[in-house]
């Protein structure tokens, strides 16, 4: 009789990308050099036509089991693309990123602590950087630093647990962002 193992991957991150051939590299390759390691990472080509999934492509090729690509044949909006990668994920915890950001080692295992501790069932970063200052949204806004050290405090749920994700009714497709009220993040991730 033969033993099988079958690791259950606990995280996955999904990572929202249009027209981001620029950027997508440096989020991918520090999410690659993470601390924790049972995660996947889903990247949602939302109608690009600059290359974005090409590049995903070369990605996946090193990086088969970690990796995996949803392309959309049209840009639907940050919102819509990151529910389609939730119902793609195999994690337990969904974890929603930029494909314009980087992170520190420990970034997901920090994340991801309260929820897998069973603390919290969400969880947001206190700081988030923001690497494509060339982004319109970016400009408008004057931002190099969301959250805890500018005016406004991180109201961002990055990270939650899958199942509650999908029954609350997923992202407000228009804005990309959830609309759970009552959550404030402190200088580090905390739960919710």
């Amino acid at each position: 009789m033969h033993w099988f193992c079958f690791s259950v991957i606990e995280v996955s991150v999904i990572i929202t990308a249009y027209n981001e051939v620029r950027h997508i590299s440096r989020c991918l390759d520090s999410l690659l050099r993470q601390s924790f390691d049972n995660f996947e990472i889903i990247v949602v080509d939302d109608g690009s036509s600059d290359g974005t999934s090409e590049l995903v492509k070369r990605y996946i090729q090193k990086n088969p089991e970690k990796i995996r690509l949803v392309k959309l044949r049209m840009n639907t909006g940050p919102g819509n693309a990151r529910n389609i990668g939730a119902h793609f994920a195999k994690g337990n915890i969904v974890v929603f990123l930029d494909a314009d950001m980087e992170f520190p080692p420990n970034f997901i295992a920090n994340l991801v602590k309260p929820i897998l501790s069973g603390s919290s069932k969400s969880s947001c970063p206190g700081d988030e950087i923001i690497a494509n200052v060339e982004n319109p949204w970016v400009r408008v806004q004057g931002q190099r630093i969301r959250g805890v050290g500018s005016e406004e405090r991180t109201v961002y749920v990055r990270a939650v647990e899958r199942d509650l994700f999908i029954r609350s009714g997923d992202l407000m497709q228009d804005s990309g962002f959830t609309m759970i009220p009552l959550f404030i993040c402190g200088q580090e991730s905390r739960p919710l």
